[in-house]
């Protein structure tokens, strides 16, 4: 809008659709479900005893909107059908965005693991003898300077988390 670019009417109009977006899907967080409830809706689910949300249920892929009605008929009612699509492909991908999150931050976990000063990278069988000599003479102090050691792959990288873990709890923080 700043730029010219996109009248103020459209802006208003997104604006408008990403509210309805959130508030719809702080809706399906809100509207809860047992197994058993959600079976005698005609919703096929886990008898694990554990509660789940529309908003989960959505991310099931058997399950829409419309199969949600069943549970929920006036509450899912306030839900336009352009705004209920959007949500259903955003619940469906969830799933994925959730275990890249994880991901991301176990992978962030591990390069902040230290190197002990004196580790012998001799001993690591499944790396080449030259990435043990870069290695050894680099003496990075965690893993994220270890991973831009000219040659490191994610193999070995793997490698080296195994090996650390494996340390005594004392050896980890000597460095």
């Amino acid at each position: 809008m700043r730029l010219g670019c996109v009248s103020s009417e459209r802006v208003q109009r997104f604006t408008s659709y990403q509210a309805e977006i959130e508030n719809g899907r702080a809706l399906l967080q809100s509207l809860t479900v047992t197994p058993n409830e959600a079976r005698r809706a005609g919703l096929n689910i886990n008898l694990d005893g554990q509660r789940r949300t529309a908003y989960d249920l959505l991310s099931y892929p058997n399950y829409d909107l419309a199969a949600l009605r069943h549970v929920w008929p006036e509450a899912l009612d306030a839900i336009g059908p352009k705004v209920a699509e959007a949500l259903e492909i955003e619940a469906g991908y969830s799933v994925y965005l959730d275990r890249q999150a994880t991901a991301i931050a176990d992978q962030q976990r591990d390069e902040d693991r230290q190197i002990p000063l004196e580790f012998n990278y001799n001993v690591l069988s499944g790396l080449s003898n030259e990435l043990k000599a870069k290695l050894s003479a680099a003496r990075p102090f965690n893993i994220a300077q270890a991973a831009i050691v000219e040659g490191m792959t994610p193999a070995a990288i793997a490698l080296l988390l195994v090996h650390l873990r494996r340390l005594p709890s004392s050896a980890r923080h000597s460095a």
